[in-house]
């Protein structure tokens, strides 16, 4: 799954006693946690998790109560009939739009 973009993900339930809710479908961002650090440039785990809490105060970042991460449908279907369900870490909007942990430049001093 890596990094991929869900047109049409509804979150929240989609029922109430037995009657269909409105749907708000929206763009977002699935990251597997195997990649999530690549994806955002962290460095280690006490840095991606400052930044995904920052995101998750913003609305940035969807998720579960209690977690980071997100369950989401693989599109896989198991012998019983099922979807496949996976934890991502999911953000709103596009893959590019997802703001990445930001890097100081250093300064290079040259010696004459």
């Amino acid at each position: 799954m890596a990094v991929v973009e869900i047109p049409d993900f509804v979150e929240g339930k989609k029922t109430r006693k037995g009657q269909p809710l409105p749907k708000k479908e929206e763009l977002v961002t699935a990251v597997t946690p195997d990649d999530i650090d690549r994806f955002l440039g962290a460095r280690s785990e006490r840095e991606r998790r400052s930044h995904l809490r920052g995101l998750r105060d913003l609305g940035i970042l969807i998720h579960n109560p209690g977690r980071l991460t997100q369950r989401v449908r693989t599109g896989v279907v198991e012998p019983d009939g099922r979807f496949e369900q996976r934890r991502a870490y999911v953000f709103r909007g596009p893959w590019h739009a997802v703001p990445r942990i930001p890097r100081r430049q250093r300064l290079v001093r040259v010696f004459t």
